[in-house]
Parts: structure tokens; sequence; C-alpha cells
């Protein structure tokens, strides 16, 4: 199912490929060059709406995998292609139907947003800043900058300097530019002018990094972490996001400027995640220390976990930050878990979020606020690293409820009161705080009063920041590293 766009229409029988062996062998029939190149020719193709990018670009993985190494058994059509195409964009559609049958058309949009939104999101020069401020200029007691520079050649500041440069390029639309033809792939006279700028050195560890070969296409694609189910392959966010560079016809290209936004804004945490077993823990620290940055950008009151822990008895659960004595923020520095996100059953979220999300709500924040402030009004704040599909916690809780003791007990902090956002929506929270446009409880008291509609309800917490004017981004804890990543 295709949530913006329909399939794709063809004048000649559809091909009836009902398993994914089908599918796979009908791609072992064709060239593999012949089918990356239709893949491409899809990607180019400037239209007005979203494209079903999750279809080429599962075709792209399959096709490393599964793809013939000998001589194809037939060519591969204009029409041979959109009927390979349609075949798996109509792939298993009873999977999101019986959840909206089931469950409701909110847990099944939960499936289309992990397998499509992600190719929505946005970059903007701030949150290279603020990479450059997590994995660098913030320490804790690991140093991530040092592993990094070991294992890549170069330094995070180099490779920020050169993903930014090389994101503004990937950007560039025929249509923006009718005097310059662009054509999706890094042409050397753009490589030379990177290397006068950064160094040769450093602009050709930067492509080799984020480039697959044919070579080692299929390795890649083998070691990417996901649900581990085949059925569930063209649900799954790419390995291409680790990958945006593609050595494709003895050229440079570039897969999709959408895949490359998802890099630029997530590689060195995907990386790391992946090549470094020490890389978690000092992150979360690190995360935590980011977050307190913001509530001294307002002049807020607030205490930190210590200062809470004073108030509370021995051994009892805590909170990261109590903001003026009511408001409990906890960070999480977790991003969405792919079979909770796929195959959204209630025991497959609960397993995999029980001791992140579950845990921040049920055992830490009602706790908290019923042994401090029972007798008003709480609100919770859950900050994660990369965007989840809640944006609070009505759902979460009435498919989590039966299996928490404490669940019924909540009028201080009821779960329409707590909120989950990422990284970069904090950064804009903060913004419209620090710029005087609104303050914290007043924000929060907008945002639960919009979610009691469903015709104001937001998916995710910043839309309810659409009222406010974000255009002047101005946050001192991210000046120096917004001066240091100028080009």
């Amino acid at each position: 199912m295709l949530l913006f766009d329909k399939p794709i229409q063809i004048n000649c029988q559809k091909m009836k490929l009902e398993t994914i062996e089908e599918l796979k062998r009908e791609i072992n029939s064709y060239e593999m060059v012949a089918l990356l190149k239709a893949c491409y020719n899809y990607f180019d193709i400037e239209i007005e709406k979203p494209k079903a990018l999750w279809v080429p670009l599962t075709i792209m993985k399959w096709t490393y995998l599964y793809g013939t190494r000998t001589k194809p058994v037939k060519p591969l059509t204009a029409k041979a292609f959109r009927s390979l195409f349609d075949a798996i964009m109509e792939f298993d559609p009873d999977h999101i139907s019986n959840y909206m049958k089931s469950q409701g058309i909110h847990r099944a949009f939960a499936i289309l947003h992990y397998q499509q939104f992600y190719l929505q999101t946005a970059v903007h020069k701030e949150r290279f800043s603020t990479q450059l401020k997590l994995y660098e200029i913030l320490k804790s007691r690991y140093d991530i900058s040092a592993s990094f520079k070991k294992k890549t050649g170069l330094s995070i500041t180099e490779f920020l300097r050169i993903l930014q440069c090389m994101w503004l390029y990937a950007q560039m639309k025929q249509s923006d530019f009718p005097n310059t033809k662009i054509t999706g792939y890094v042409s050397q006279p753009i490589l030379d002018s990177m290397s006068d700028i950064f160094g040769k050195i450093q602009t050709e560890r930067f492509i080799n990094l984020l480039m697959i070969t044919p070579l080692t296409a299929a390795k890649e694609a083998k070691k990417w972490k996901g649900t581990n189910a085949t059925k569930y392959e063209m649900m799954e966010h790419s390995f291409l996001t680790l990958f945006p560079f593609q050595w494709f016809e003895n050229s440079v290209r570039i897969v999709h400027p959408s895949v490359f936004n998802y890099t630029a804004n997530y590689y060195i945490y995907d990386y790391m995640k992946i090549n470094d077993s020490k890389f978690t823990t000092e992150f979360g620290a690190r995360f935590e220390k980011y977050i307190q940055l913001g509530l001294d950008e307002i002049n807020i009151n607030y205490k930190i976990e210590s200062e809470v822990k004073r108030s509370l008895p021995a051994k009892h659960k805590v909170v990261d930050f109590l903001i003026d004595d009511n408001i409990l923020l906890e960070c999480k520095a977790i991003e969405p878990k792919p079979l909770a996100s796929i195959n959204p059953t209630d025991d497959y979220v609960y397993s995999s979020y029980k001791d992140s999300l579950l845990k921040a709500y049920y055992d830490q924040m009602l706790p908290v606020s019923k042994f401090l402030n029972p007798n008003q009004e709480n609100w919770g704040i859950v900050i994660t690293h990369k965007n989840i599909f809640w944006s609070d916690y009505r759902e979460l809780y009435q498919f989590t409820k039966d299996r928490y003791l404490n669940s019924a007990d909540n009028s201080q902090l009821p779960p329409e009161n707590v909120f989950i956002m990422d990284i970069h929506t904090w950064d804009l929270v903060i913004n419209v705080i620090a710029t005087g446009q609104t303050t914290l409880p007043d924000l929060l008291k907008k945002a639960r009063n919009a979610n009691a509609n469903h015709l104001t309800r937001k998916a995710q917490f910043d839309m309810q920041l659409d009222d406010f004017d974000l255009r002047q981004f101005q946050l001192s804890y991210l000046a120096k590293e917004t001066e240091l990543l100028k080009l």
C-alpha cells in the first residue's frame, strides 16, 4: 500500500508474483546493470507529488543480493520493469489492511510512517551543528571523535564539513538550475573543487566511506540489521542510507537526494552504532548533556537527576530532569525498532519499548510525580534521538496499561500529558521559547488541547510548532559549532 501515490498503471497483463521467492527469481532473470539503471531513471523524473521511493530501493537491494551473475534470461523492457515495480508495491496488501480492520487506521499508519516517512527527513544547517556538538565538542568518558577518525581517517569536523557541502550539491534539481545539466552523478569537476577545499585525501576518504561498489554491495546489504524477516524487507529502511553513493557506469552516482537527507542527519550515529561497541553508552551520556544545554538556554528552573534523587526515598525511581517542580523530562536516546514498527502488535511494541518509552512513563514518571507532586497537574517529556511514531502516550497507554499495576493510578500525570519528541524538535522547542514566542508550560497545554480533538491532533510533536516563527534559529549553545562548519 502506498500512502501518497497510486500504483503505476500499465497496458499489459501483470505478472503474477505471489511469493518472495518468485520476486527473487524474476529479479535474477534480468541484467543487474539494467535493473539499477531503470531504478535511477525512475528517481530522475521530476514530478510534483512524492514518489514510491521505497519500491526501487527494494529492487536495488534485491538486485545486489539476488541479481544474475551470469547471462540474463531476458531483456528488461520498460513494461517488464513497471510490472516488477507494481508486483513489489502491491505485495502482501493484507498486512496493512488487516491492521486497519482489527485495530484502526492509527496503528496501520504506524507501518506506513516507518516505511515512507524516513525518506522525507528534513535537513537544516543547524543539524550539522548539533552533530558536531554531540560527537566532538561534548565530552564524557569515551572519545567518539578519536574512534571515528581511527576507523574512517576523518575527524568529525572534517566529515561534517564535506557532508554539508555534498548535501547542498545532492539537493540541486534540474528545474531550479535550467542552465546547468544535473545528472545525479558527482562529476569530476565537483570532486576536484571539493579536493581543493577539503583536501584530496579527505575527499577521497569521504566518498569511499559512503560508496558501495559492485564488489561490496551484496556484502553490505547482508550486514544491514532490520527485522531479519525477508517478507518485511520492502517495509524496512534502506541500507543505502549508509551508502548514498554508488560506483555506477564508472562514476560516483548519488542514489537519491531523499536518501542523502537521511544520511546527512544520522550517518555518524548509524555508522558508530554498528562499528563501535562503546559508542551507545557514551552517546547516551552526551545526549543528556545536550538536552541540559537547552534548559540552560531558556533560563528555566530545573533540577538534575542527583538533585531529584535527594527528594526521594532510597532506591526510588528517578527522572533525568524535573522542571518547575511539575514537568518531568526523561532522555531516551533511541530510534524506532524495526519489528515493532512494521508489525506493531501489542506484544512487539511492549517488548521493543519496555526498557525505554514504557519504562520512562510507568517506572519513572508516574512514581516520581506521585511522590513529589500527587495533588497537582504534572507534565512529561520524553526526548528520543530519532523520530518515533507516537507524539504522546495516549495510544501507548491503551495497549500497555494491563501490563503495569500502577497504570490506573495516573490522575496526577495522565498519558495525554506526556509527550515524545526527537532531539531536533527539542531544539525547535527551545528556540521558540528563547525567542519569547511561548513558554514551556503553555506549549505543553497547547499540544494536549490540540491532540484531544481528532481534527486537530498532530502526528508528530514538531507539527505543534507550525504556528510559530521558526525562521530565526539562534541557539547560543550551537553558535560555536555553526561557525566551525561555515563553508
